[in-house]
């Protein structure tokens, strides 16, 4: 049974002792501490700009393919796929980061 010096107070108490008995200081942390994790900022970040990608996307892409030519066309479709491609694999790349490295 080793005795244990309190860090506030400075008396010698018994490692089975559930407080110091001087000050009262708790000898371990409560058992219903809870931790939450947090996520990191930078993922969040990067889970808007991929939903940020995929709205403007679409909506620059279809204003370019309604233009009625062919090459608004082609470009539009091209801009409205990659902001898809592109928004949607940002946002699911920073779920994974998030997920992966719980922030």
């Amino acid at each position: 049974m080793p005795l244990l010096k309190c860090p506030d107070c400075g008396t010698d108490f018994s490692d089975q002792a559930p407080a110091c008995p001087k000050c009262a200081r708790p000898n371990r942390p409560a058992s219903n501490t809870q931790v939450i994790e947090q996520t990191g900022k930078g993922w969040k970040r990067m889970q808007v700009v991929g939903c940020l990608t995929t709205v403007i996307g679409i909506s620059v892409g279809a204003a370019i393919a309604s233009t009625g030519s062919t090459a608004g066309q082609i470009i539009g479709s091209l801009v409205l796929g990659f902001g898809l491609v592109g928004g949607i694999g940002t946002f699911f790349a920073a779920r994974i980061g998030a997920w992966w490295h719980h922030g």
